[in-house]
């Protein structure tokens, strides 16, 4: 079975999306120095094997989804524990600028502790000032089986003076691992020119029984995945 037999369900789309929100992510934190330049060349090749590594990865795991029946289940156990109805994100961080309002889009995952993680990877831009008053009611996005998640504004609000800064969410989390978060509590900032960086959020709230069983059940995920792509060497060094 080849890539694009794959891509045709929702599960790999959502994939897909992850991959290229993962590798925006590691483009919009990637430091500059002075010796940038001199190490231009290098840096270029290490992202074209970043790119190549996570494309295989991509790859790998929809093979499994296929083909894997173990696999499969250990899949729709992660999506089974994270669909709920009482997701919370926090604002844990804020950043300025003078032409920017609102985060338009935000990448993370599920760290070791079992809490997400995200960072905003996009914001909006314009220098006409028409758009400061704009703040964020509403993100839609996906989270994968691993707890890699995406988030893109899906509803703003406007403040005709000064700006709103979101400060918690509440939101939901379906079976296909698509997520919906929405404004639950606001500061009113008479500047209008912050946004948000971070964030942290908590899907198994009150479940601690269930986020350890999660953690785990992402272990077992990785290892299959790491023993296909072994498998995957094995065969391309045999003669």
């Amino acid at each position: 079975m080849t890539l694009p037999d794959l891509i045709n369900t929702e599960s790999a789309i959502n994939e897909l999306k992850i991959l290229q929100s993962r590798l925006e992510l590691s483009l919009s934190t990637k430091t500059f120095n002075l010796n940038f330049f001199k190490y231009h060349r290098i840096d270029k090749i290490k992202h074209r094997l970043t790119i190549m590594d996570g494309i295989q990865e991509i790859q790998v795991m929809l093979y499994l989804e296929e083909n894997d029946k173990e696999y499969q289940a250990l899949t729709n156990k992660s999506f089974d524990l994270m669909s709920n109805n009482k997701v919370e994100f926090k604002v844990w961080e804020e950043d300025g600028g003078m032409f920017t309002s609102h985060a338009t889009k935000m990448s993370g995952s599920i760290h070791d502790n079992g809490f997400v993680y995200t960072d905003t990877t996009k914001t909006n831009f314009d220098p006409t000032s028409f758009e400061n008053g704009m703040f964020p009611l509403e993100y839609r996005g996906v989270i994968n089986y691993l707890g890699e998640t995406e988030l893109n504004i899906s509803k703003t609000g406007y403040e005709l003076i000064g700006g709103r800064m979101p400060q918690n969410f509440k939101g939901t989390i379906d079976e296909n691992g698509n997520l919906r978060i929405i404004t639950d509590q606001i500061e009113w900032q008479i500047t209008g020119h912050f946004y948000i960086a971070k964030m942290i959020g908590d899907i198994f709230i009150g479940e601690h029984e269930k986020r350890d069983e999660f953690l785990e059940n992402v272990n077992l995920i990785k290892t299959k995945i790491k023993e296909q792509r072994e498998k995957i060497l094995e065969d391309i060094k045999s003669p």
